[in-house]
């Protein structure tokens, strides 16, 4: 909570938000804890092939960003 900024504007929900590394070579098109490529959605529960800078749904339902 509290936090500013002058081009955003915050709203506070229940949730687990995860940043992804964008140096990290795995990213967010990464592999699950089953060895298999990471499934990403958008936030209308359409799956993505190739995610750009956005926010998105994994697999396991929690929500990551990337950069």
């Amino acid at each position: 909570s509290g936090a500013e900024a002058d081009n955003y504007e915050f709203t506070y929900v229940n949730g687990v938000l995860t940043v992804i590394d964008p140096n990290n070579p795995d990213g967010i098109n990464g592999v699950n804890a089953n060895g298999q490529q990471q499934r990403l959605y958008d936030l209308s529960g359409r799956k993505v092939n190739n995610p750009q800078r956005g926010v998105y749904i994994d697999e396991t339902g929690k929500k990551v960003v990337k950069q």
